[in-house]
Parts: structure tokens; sequence; C-alpha cells
């Protein structure tokens, strides 16, 4: 059955506010405006953002909405730190108070120069010797906020490239490398405001991508840093566990072997976890869930459970080669062993002379296996950018339910993924042309047991996908043209004893996609109709459908804007 949605949205024309913290610091006896005084916001005693004072002392902060209890801490050489509440619909005024001091011995050391766009913190100045590792350092540096998983936000914002000496060893998964460089190793912190890591669009095409570089110091720098971290669970039962990691980082080659063994309860997931990329690669398709595996299931919270086994083995390398080009392969294996043993009693009181009472006894086994293999190669040059990657991953996940000793459920699914994927960019004097192109393979098998019968469907996918874009810009006009075709071919067979039935899929999308806009400092105008071919053989049908919209921003004065967005979409489903 197909469904063709039809939404409209109609014009929205409103005028705003951009929610802002702004105000100025003074001296507090002379009143005169104090400039370049560090400002950051704290909120929950943690600095959110930062910024500097200009020249007539005042200061702008923008933020997505204020919060009872945001701080403003300012520092200035000569004058005591300041801390101030954050006024409500007025201008915060900061007034420092100047402080005397005298040095027998001046050493002069700069621990925050500012470029155009980046900013380079000397980490020697924050770290101390109760910190372990770059994580600990980095949650010091203002403006800067680590999430439990480990991903950086810098003034509230993820960075989309984290490096070590110019080079992404991990392919975006660097919470293994905040937690195993050691604090006394690193230098500085390089963070990169408008980021654009791709040579021939540098002063052409400007992103607000954020982007972090971690240098070493030169003792560190090329030699081999092992790091272990072994404990012990004394108890009924005892358990030993730990960690052990060897690395090299240089400017051209580095690599990491990582090995870590839990009986704590750890996510050790986390570590294998993307958290930024650039790689501008088309997307594989994925599998269809059609039976999901039983989960763990606690009223506690998560940092309380206690339940799993865990261990990780992973591999990274990465060599540059000739004319800024990487190289980088990984590795990474993942197991997980998960029990749990629940009972509930329930109590019902139903007028008889005694209340029915019910036990259920439940007790969970899951297990999850988890195996990545990665190549990937990238082109850095002036006139042209290129990326290729091939990558191969087989899991299997397996839960076992055991119910009051009469019923066991057990689902398990085993699946493996291939992919390939090329990206092409030619850059010229006024135009750029791209071209981009994936093909991916995904076997899975879902079985499901309940006592001694078995239900079990069986998938196999194919696809592929090509896309080609052409831009150019001149003075204050943008033209692009976007075509892409995407062929999707799934083949499900469902067995249940003696009997199949497998059905075959082929699904084809084309869609083009041009787009106009014309911008300066204050007014954008864009316009785009998006044209999009569908033929599903199962059903026999084809559709063709047309989503325009148009878009208006004008910049009215420093406080307000003016938005009008129209559109009329069409999708199928």
């Amino acid at each position: 059955k197909i469904i063709v949605l039809f939404t409209i949205l109609f014009v929205a024309c409103h005028a705003f506010a951009q929610e802002k913290i702004s105000g100025y610091v003074e001296d507090s006896l002379t009143h005169n405006r104090l400039a370049n005084v560090s400002v950051t916001l704290l909120r929950n005693g943690k600095p959110l953002k930062f910024t500097r004072s200009k020249e007539d002392g005042t200061f702008l902060i923008p933020i997505v909405q204020k919060q009872t209890g945001d701080m403003l801490q300012a520092s200035y050489m000569g004058y005591k730190k300041q801390k101030t509440a954050v006024s409500s619909g007025k201008e915060t005024i900061i007034s420092m108070a100047s402080t005397a001091f005298v040095l027998k011995e001046v050493q002069v050391k700069g621990s925050r120069i500012t470029g155009r766009d980046t900013i380079s913190f000397d980490l020697t100045r924050f770290a101390n010797e109760r910190d372990n590792s770059l994580k600990d350092v980095l949650k010091k540096l203002p403006g800067v906020d680590i999430e439990k998983n480990g991903r950086i936000n810098y003034n509230g914002k993820s960075i989309n490239r984290f490096t070590v000496e110019g080079l992404d060893l991990t392919g975006g998964k660097y919470n293994q490398l905040e937690e195993n460089i050691k604090a006394k190793d690193v230098k500085k912190a390089e963070v990169i405001e408008h980021d654009q890591p791709i040579k021939a669009l540098q002063n052409k095409t400007f992103t607000d991508n954020v982007a972090m570089n971690i240098a070493l110091k030169d003792s560190a720098r090329d030699k081999l840093m092992p790091t272990l971290k072994p404990y012990m669970l004394v108890g009924h039962p005892s358990h030993v566990g730990g960690s052990i990691n060897i690395m090299q980082i240089g400017k051209k080659k580095q690599i990491m072997y990582d090995a870590e063994y839990d009986r704590t309860g750890k996510n050790l997931g986390y570590a294998l976890n993307q958290l930024a990329s650039y790689s501008n690669r088309l997307a594989p398709a994925s599998l269809p869930s059609w039976i999901s595996v039983p989960s763990l299931d606690a009223p506690i919270d998560e940092e309380r459970l206690r339940f799993n086994i865990s261990q990780k083995y992973s591999i990274n390398h990465i060599k540059k080669n000739k004319d800024d080009a990487e190289t980088r392969i990984e590795a990474n294996y993942l197991r997980t062993v998960t029990r749990q043993e629940r009972e509930n009693m329930s109590i019902y009181d139903l007028g008889g002379e005694a209340p029915t009472v019910t036990t259920e006894h439940n007790q969970k086994t899951m297990i999850s296996d988890a195996f990545n293999l990665q190549w990937e190669n990238k082109v850095n040059k002036a006139e042209h950018y290129g990326n290729e990657s091939i990558s191969l991953s087989a899991a299997q996940s397996d839960g076992l339910s055991n119910i009051n000793d009469t019923l066991t459920q057990r689902v398990r699914i085993p699946k493996l993924d291939l992919s390939t994927s090329i990206y092409r960019l030619f850059v010229f004097k006024k135009s750029q042309l791209s071209w981009r192109s994936t093909a991916d393979y995904h076997h899975g098998v879902a079985d499901l047991y309940v006592n001694e019968e078995r239900n079990r469907i069986r998938t196999n996918l194919w696809h592929t996908a090509h896309a080609l874009q052409w831009m150019r810009n001149r003075f204050h006009w943008i033209q692009e043209y976007r075509m892409s075709i995407d062929l999707n071919n799934i083949y499900a067979k469902y067995q249940k004893r003696s009997d199949e039935i497998g059905k075959n899929s082929l699904n084809i999308t084309g869609k083009f996609t041009p787009y106009w806009q014309y911008k300066t400092e204050t007014f954008r105008m864009s316009f785009s109709p998006d044209f999009m071919w569908e033929r599903f053989t199962y059903p026999q049908k084809t559709l063709l459908t047309i989503s325009p919209y148009l878009y208006l921003y004008k910049k009215l004065d420093f406080r307000r804007e003016l938005t009008i967005y129209t559109g009329y979409s069409t999708g199928t489903g």
C-alpha cells in the first residue's frame, strides 16, 4: 500500500530578537571601560561559552536560552577575578577591582593566542599533577565542555573534526585519544572556527564548523607511549580487569593498539562511537529491523548498573603520504555479555477469602559481538579533493529470556555489512564539480525461538547510489544543480517449520534539485524546486513529486531579523 502525504507550510513572518548576553566591563574605581577582558559564561559552575571584550569594553555572547543561575566570570591582568550574575532583560555590567602585586622575577608565558579563526591554548598552563589524561586538561579550557560519551563542545557547539598533530587517527572516534593521551605529554590545543579542511575550498566555501587540534611536546612526539591501568574488585566473587594502550604519535605516522577488559559495568562502546566526521560521503543503506533483542530493564540509573562484562580490542594506523594524502586503517572488536535476574510479585484482592498472588521470575542473558574493519584514503590538493573507503562489519546480537522456567524465548540476529564509497571534488576558478558514489551489500538473519518453535527471516539487500553536483558562485549569486539516482533491492524470505515465503523488491529513486540564492550582508533569498521520481516494483507504481520552497531573510537592525519561509512538500511512504 502506497500512502502519499502532502504537507503545506504556509508563510511564516516574524521578527525576533535572538537571545544574547551583552554588557560591558569597567574599572570599579575610575569606571573606565576595559578592553580585551576574558569573559566566560558559567552554567552550573562549568564554562559554557567564552569571548573577549572589545576596545570600548563591550562584549556579546549569543546563546540559545538563558537559565537561572547563569554567571559571567571576567579575568584580566592586574585585576581581581570577578563573577557577576547575568542581568535579566538588560545589559550586564562587570566592575573589576584592580589589585597591586610585586614580582621578584617575571616570566612571560602566553596561555592563549588568538588568530583570525584559530585560538591556541597553552595546555601546560592548565595541566597539573592531578590530571591523568588529555580529557582532564580539556575540561579546564574556557568554553569547552565534554559530554559523558567523550563528545567535545566548544561554546555550546560540537566539534566536527578532532586531530592530533594534524592527523585524524581514529576516524572521528576521538574518545580513545582523550582517555589515553597523558596530560603531561600535551603542549597546546588549537580551536579552529569556520574550519575548512579541504584545501580546494579554502577561501571559497565558508563553514560554521569547529575543529580542534592537539599538539604534543617534543619529548612525547614519535615515542612509544604505553599506558597500563589494572584493577581488582574485592568481594564475592573477586574480579580483575583493566586496560592497556600503546600509541606512537608523529606528524607523518601514527599508530595505536588498545585492549580493555571490564567487569564494573562500564560502557566500552563509548570509545568506538564516531563523534565527528567531515567525509561528505553518501550514506549506505541498512537492513530493516524485523524483531528486537531483549534489553536490560532496571528501575535505577544507568550509572548504577553493574550487570555486564565487556572486552574491547582495537588497532588504528594512519600515514601521511605525498602531497598531504592520508591512508588510514582501523580494526576493532567489542563483546558484551549482560546477565540479569528479576522477580516480580503482584497481589490482587478479588474479594475472596485470600488475596491472589502471582509471581514472575525472569532470567535474561544478552550477548553482543561486533567486528569492524575500515580502509580509507584521502587526497587533499589545491585543485581537487578525493576520499575513498572500504568497510566490513560483522555483528551478532543474541538474547535469551527464561520466564518461570516454563517459557523460553531467544532472539538471535547475526548480520554482515560490506560497503565501498568514493568522493571526488574538482574546483575551478568560479565553479566546482563533485561526484559521489556508494555501493553496499547487507545480509542478515533474524531467528525467533519460543520454546522449541523457530521462526526465521533471511534478508539480503543490495544498494548503490550516485550523485553529481555542479555549483557556480558569481558576485552575489549562487546557482547549484544536483542530480542523483538510488537503487535499492531487498529480498526477504520468511521460514516457519517447512513453509517458506520469499519477496523481492527493487526501488529506484531519481532526484533533480536546482538551487538559486541571492545573498548580501543583510539580505538573503533562496529558491529551490526539488523534483523526485520513484519506481516501486512491489507494488508496481511510479510516482513523480515536486517540493518547492522559497526562503527570505532580512536583517533589520542589531537586534531584529525578519524571516519568511513558504514551501510545498510531497512525500511517499
